[in-house]
């Protein structure tokens, strides 16, 4: 039997899934629905996961050791407990989105063991790899805690799965306001929050690929390479520049959002909230990563400017949803390019030099390349979307 959703009745099935019991045994078999939304994600997190645990991938070597030997290592002298609670919290979304990527073809305990097995042998694998990473330490007790986490997040996950995925809530409103093809481009704005994480020179400064390939070449001729050699920018353009690039950058972002709504969506409302989310995003990063003493010093009158017009741009140019995919398109291009063009601000750069990662070296890690390809990866998607069409 198809289900109304795959017809793409979705917005009726959405209100009709507001009206049944919330008892889980209610549930007939035909209505449970998989969950595309959560097997991008399982898999995107999976690969965060596997990268922070490698990061930062150089100074590979031979100790002479087993890679198994940290199993039966004795336990360690000092232990950290942010570490333990670090290693706990990182993989209770693997956990959780593991559970719900299997639903509903594996439900209850067979998802919640087979999900635990999962993560214990992700996070043994990447123990054993770090054997050969002089910068990363194996532990018995990270592998202890990593499971730890894949168990909570997998409990938590069964309690809620046909919940959420059959008749929640979020559900309901997933399939009224965004169009049934979204889940991938869900996923992927999802990214974006998490790319803001890492400080960089202009604040939604997505997609800088060129720092790090001269800094590459530049170790390869021991002479450092940057722009700035080459031709420079005065420092009094570098206000108006910031705001075409945070302007450029959010509403590029914005059009991507839109063009997954349906036409009966809460637009404005909806930007809004995104507007708040990068706001939030940008003041977590800098209270957890760079311990400034005003949280709301990045918000300076240009990022505000250009946060203010790349959303109201979006709110006021919208069109049909081809005319935002190619909105979206030219937007991020622009952004892409003022990034990747611009010569560093020497003064915004001393800045950026005083942020530690610390114990967030493998996070920082993950953030930083998200952010360098997270516009490329939107170009991708638009591009072949609009193909499709």
């Amino acid at each position: 039997m198809q289900s109304a959703v795959e017809y793409g009745d979705v917005p009726h099935a959405a209100a009709h899934c507001n009206h049944r019991p919330m008892n889980t045994d209610s549930t007939k078999p035909w209505q449970r629905r998989a969950s595309p939304f959560s097997r991008y994600a399982a898999l995107v997190y999976l690969g965060l996961v596997v990268y922070g645990s490698l990061h930062p991938f150089h100074g590979w070597r031979d100790l002479g050791l087993s890679h198994w030997a940290y199993l039966t290592a004795p336990p360690q002298r000092y232990i950290d407990k942010f570490d333990i609670f670090f290693n706990l919290l990182a993989y209770v979304p693997l956990g959780f989105l593991l559970v719900l990527a299997f639903y509903p073809r594996l439900r209850g305990w067979t998802a919640v063991v087979l999900t635990v097995l999962l993560g214990t042998a992700v996070s043994a694998g990447m123990e054993a790899l770090q054997s050969y990473l002089p910068q990363r330490v194996p532990s018995n007790l990270d592998l202890l805690c990593n499971s730890v986490g894949t168990l909570a997040g997998a409990l938590l996950a069964r309690a809620r799965a046909s919940a959420l995925l059959d008749r929640g809530v979020l559900l309901a409103l997933r399939l009224r306001w965004f169009e049934r093809d979204a889940s991938g481009a869900l996923v992927l704005l999802s990214l974006w929050l998490v790319a803001l994480l890492y400080p960089k020179t202009f604040i939604l400064g997505l997609g800088d690929v060129t720092t790090p390939v001269l800094d590459w070449l530049g170790e390869q001729i021991n002479q450092p390479l940057n722009l700035n050699q080459w031709y420079e920018i005065p420092l009094t353009f570098y206000p108006a520049l910031e705001a075409m690039v945070t302007a450029t950058q959010m509403a590029g972002c914005c059009w991507l959002l839109t063009s997954l709504m349906r036409p009966l969506a809460p637009r404005a409302r909806l930007l809004l909230l995104w507007a708040g989310l990068t706001l939030l995003c940008k003041t977590f990063s800098e209270v957890l990563l760079t311990h400034a003493d005003d949280v709301l010093g990045w918000l300076t009158p240009t990022a505000q400017y250009g946060l203010g017009i790349g959303v109201l741009l979006a709110l006021l140019i919208g069109g049909q949803r081809r005319t935002r995919q190619t909105l979206a398109l030219l937007a991020l291009t622009v952004s892409l390019l003022l990034v990747n063009l611009i010569p560093t601000n020497i003064y915004a750069e001393a800045n950026q030099q005083e942020w530690n990662p610390g114990r967030f070296l493998n996070f920082s890690g993950v953030t930083l390349w998200i952010a360098a390809l997270w516009p490329f990866a939107a170009l991708v998607y638009l591009l072949r979307h609009r193909a499709k069409k």
